[in-house]
């Protein structure tokens, strides 16, 4: 008999299902009752549970109960369960293995015996919710992993529906695509590329994942009951409503006249119609297109290339989809009820995979090394962490070993490169306890007589970098020339942080840039395209070009100074006037783009007109 638990896991519920071949191919949950449960723990002696009554006693700050698991596992201190003391950082963990040892138990009978004589090739299997960030996803594979749960996989939501989409051809011809789903009160978007099915971004959208419509629901809800609200506190029941008013609006009833249990545990009549809701109309809210379009500039995200999947809840609101519709790109409406369609394609993978995840993957050795490109990026990425401050090397080190250990079948030497893994962290402990040892040992004095040293570049400008140097390598010389001039004077500015690699890595493309200028063929000129963060949308009308400036018999005329400005001075006045418009005030700023502009303009130079009416169509915002 082959098995295997998935865990679906976000910042506030989680739920358990098995899958065993001989009961049908499909999940099943652990209990039908209650599939999904409350992300929150209590453990009092040997009472571990999770659920509804946890999240209760957390709210009533009971010591022994905890919510927000993400945020409680980063705390400092201990928790006793079954009369053994440990970090809150086993938390998690532990309340999971005592569902799993359940599993066992209850479900397959001790057929396979317990959860201790299975836990290091169980097939365990991870969803993760997009509300979850890269720092707790990272937690919960290394707090499994490092618990003995080596046949484990730790997959995105995103992702997965991305993959069954392309397997269903509707995702063809698009590069990229941008999953929406709303968790709780807020909205995510998931930028993912399509081709490697990974995720390069996620969008929270704070307080846009309700239809505004549901609190007009609920008022007219509660007045409904008429005098049975008498017994009841409104601010209690509101939640009870609010799952009510957006199950009905998700739906396609007419009207809503059906018993409602409340907090009293006692059943009331609750009446509810479309007709009612007539006067509110679905609403366009500027700030979802807003923030999604900007998003997609960020990533450099063509809208020709891109398409919105509406996920789950979203993909059954008209309010969420006349909303995605508004943004641009197209909108693809995932009618996947109760996730069913992704955790069959979930459960094909995992079973065309035999269910051997991570370093279990290979009973035997197959014979093959670690590809070369792989041990290159290992060996860059274990020397770039020694440079890193401890808490951003580790959180590369251990995306390096996580794509270690999800090859399959695993390489004869795969343990040497995460032994090399392990063996950074350690160090990088070491160097972080010493760090603070010597924080703490030395004098005031004696700190203020040191120059303070400098933070490493964000993980956030690095990548920006690295997006303008692949782009840079791509285009046409004058325009990658002005986009790293550009970055490198942005770059300048961070005087509290470690720039001086990334200054010599733009210097060299700078070089590249300019040598492969000398070098190229004369050609047509070339709109350039606009900078990483600036509207994709933004169009300039330029006037006709004079006759001077046209190229005789195909071939373009050299350079030359036009109204007393050439073209280098005005690539020079160009970048100091980008760079002082971060600097200056936005009025002050705005002027003297438009001014420097106009004197572009009569000087026939077109060259600079995307990047500075982008710039000013920014500042005017």
């Amino acid at each position: 008999m082959k098995y295997a638990v998935l865990i679906e896991l976000s910042r506030s519920r989680l739920s358990f299902r098995y899958y065993r071949d001989d009961a049908g191919r499909f999940f099943l949950p652990f209990d039908e009752k209650s599939e999904s449960l409350p992300l929150a723990i209590y453990c009092q002696g040997n009472d571990l549970q999770i659920g509804q009554y946890a999240l209760e006693e957390a709210e009533k700050h009971n010591p022994c109960a905890w919510k927000d698991i993400f945020d409680v596992v980063k705390q400092k201190g201990n928790f006793v369960c079954r009369g053994i003391t440990m970090g809150m950082n086993e938390l998690l963990l532990v309340a999971v293995k005592k569902y799993l040892d359940d599993f066992f138990d209850r479900i397959l009978v001790r057929a396979k015996g317990g959860l201790e004589a299975n836990i290091s090739s169980m097939p365990l299997i991870f969803l993760l919710h997009s509300d979850i960030e890269i720092n707790d996803r990272l937690f919960v594979r290394k707090s499994f992993y490092d618990g003995g749960f080596v046949n484990l996989a730790v997959w995105d939501f995103g992702s997965e529906i991305v993959k069954r989409l392309c397997g269903e051809h509707k995702l063809d011809r698009k590069k990229y695509a941008l999953t929406v789903f709303a968790e709780g009160s807020n909205l995510y978007v998931d930028a993912i590329d399509v081709k490697q099915k990974t995720i390069l971004r996620t969008l929270p959208l704070q307080g846009k994942g309700v239809d505004p419509r549901i609190d007009y629901a609920v008022d007219l809800m509660w007045q409904s009951l008429g005098y049975q609200s008498y017994a009841l506190v409104r601010e209690n029941e509101t939640d009870i409503l609010r799952r009510v008013a957006a199950t009905f609006l998700q739906s396609s009833r007419i009207e809503f006249n059906d018993p409602v249990v409340f907090s009293d545990g006692v059943e009331r009549i609750v009446y509810l119609s479309r007709n009612q809701l007539e006067g509110r109309s679905v609403g366009i809210d500027v700030a979802i297109r807003g923030s999604i379009q900007n998003f997609m500039s960020q990533l450099n995200i063509a809208e020709q290339d891109c398409a919105i999947i509406a996920c789950g809840a979203v993909s059954a609101s008209d309010y969420f989809l006349t909303n995605l519709r508004n943004v641009g790109p197209e909108v693809i409406v995932d009618s996947d009820n109760g996730y069913q369609k992704t955790l069959a394609s979930i459960l094909n993978e995992a079973i065309a995979k035999d269910f051997l995840f991570g370093t279990s993957a290979s009973v035997a050795p197959t014979g093959h090394p670690l590809d070369d490109k792989l041990k290159a990026k290992v060996n860059r990425a274990l020397r770039e962490a020694a440079l890193m401050t401890p808490q951003n090397a580790q959180i590369e080190l251990m995306k390096i070993e996580q794509e270690l250990m999800e090859i399959t079948p695993a390489p004869t030497d795969l343990k040497v490169y995460l032994g090399k893994v392990k063996l950074a962290k350690e160090n990088l402990r070491q160097r972080s306890t010493v760090n603070s040892q010597s924080r703490s040992t030395n004098t005031h004095d004696q700190n203020a007589s040191k120059p303070k040293a400098k933070e490493s570049l964000p993980q956030s400008d690095v990548r920006r970098i690295e997006n303008i140097l692949r782009i840079a390598s791509r285009i046409i010389p004058e325009n990658a020339i002005q986009q790293i001039l550009l970055e490198k004077d942005r770059l300048l500015q961070k005087s509290s942080f470690d720039i001086q690699e990334w200054l010599e890595k733009l210097d060299r493309a700078l070089c590249e840039a300019q040598s492969r200028q000398s070098q190229e063929k004369p050609k047509q000129p070339h709109t350039p395209p606009p900078l990483p963060g600036m509207n994709r949308t933004a169009r300039v009308v330029r006037p006709a070009a004079s006759h001077i400036s046209r190229p005789i018999n195909g071939t373009p005329q050299p350079a030359k100074q036009v109204s007393g400005l050439s073209m280098v001075e005005a690539r020079k006045l160009f970048a100091a006037a980008i760079s002082d418009s971060y600097k200056s005030p936005k009025s002050v700023a705005i002027k003297n783009l438009q001014d420097l502009l106009a004197k572009f303009h009569a000087a026939n130079i077109h060259n600079f007109d995307v990047q500075m009416n982008g710039r000013i169509k920014i500042l005017n915002k």
